[in-house]
């Protein structure tokens, strides 16, 4: 017999030892799974490719008036550190953009990434190149500190930053293909870089603060969807930043769906949909 909030297995005296075993670590693993951490930073306890489930919480150890009661997260996905300027990464390691858009993405070849973030793919296993900002190289043209370019045979594999301002020479440089070696032309001098290639791997988890401490919570809700537009204002008036908003159907099971949220102001949001909802087909709720 199950138990009632939990599911959780009830052996009984006449079980079979080695299925009551097996019940019982599968019991283990749905309590830790539902069980609420309490730390002082939820971004250091999160857990780099874990899978985390909508509505996971984790509570706010160092909770003060005015301060958040704890994190919520908002959409079923993998946790991945955001993407960091002039960092060495390898094979395997996990991203997401500075702004989070529902994606998560994995280092399929190592290098170093540039000062820019890339504009990530959000297509399924899209590949995309490290190297935003950068040029073809040119003849006798002036480099300024930082410039980064690729040959002009379009190869990306590998990308040059200039260290030594100057003129480049009237033909190009042989391009070597070793890290931290330097190509000289003319009067400028650049450092060699292997391109990180990230991949889409899939859709991120987004962990949102939630509750003041100290502050009244209030909410707003409203029927959303007209058949026609993909992505809807919404005008919550609430007067703050730090919200969780909720959609679900509007009618019949009334399920939760995943949207991409967007915070305009203290008042207003914008949600994302997939395709144009239908006229009244969904319910939002905010609460700030």
């Amino acid at each position: 017999m199950p138990t009632k909030k939990l599911n959780l297995y009830q052996p009984l005296v006449d079980d079979d030892i080695q299925y009551t075993i097996e019940e019982l670590s599968k019991n283990m693993k749905k309590i830790d799974d539902s069980y609420d951490e309490i730390v002082p930073n939820v971004l250091s306890n999160l857990v780099v490719g874990t899978l985390y489930q909508r509505g996971k919480k984790i509570w706010n150890q160092m909770t003060e008036v005015g301060g958040f009661v704890g994190w919520t997260n908002i959409r079923t996905g993998v946790y991945a550190p955001k993407w960091l300027a002039s960092a060495t990464y390898q094979v395997g390691e996990k991203v997401m953009p500075d702004k989070n858009n529902g994606h998560y993405y994995e280092c399929v070849v190592s290098g170093t990434t540039t000062m820019i973030e890339p504009l990530f793919d959000t297509i399924s296993n899209a590949v995309v190149f490290d190297i935003r900002g950068h040029t073809v190289w040119k003849p006798n043209n002036h480099y300024n500190l930082n410039d980064i370019i690729i040959p002009t045979n379009g190869d990306m594999t590998y990308y040059y930053r200039c260290i030594t301002d100057g003129v480049s020479g009237s033909v190009e440089p042989v391009w070597k293909k070793v890290a931290g070696d330097t190509v000289r032309d003319g009067g400028a001098v650049f450092y060699v870089y292997k391109t990180v290639q990230w991949r889409e791997s899939g859709t991120s988890c987004e962990f949102v603060p939630f509750g003041i401490v100290g502050q009244k919570v209030t909410k707003y809700t409203e029927t959303i969807g007209d058949g026609t537009n993909s992505v809807i204002a919404v005008n919550h008036n609430l007067g703050v930043f730090d919200i969780v908003t909720n959609v679900r159907e509007s009618t019949g099971l009334m399920k939760s769906i995943d949207v991409q949220t967007e915070i305009i102001d203290q008042n207003n949001i914008r949600v994302t949909f997939g395709s144009p909802p239908s006229l009244d087909q969904y319910r939002i709720t905010v609460i700030g």
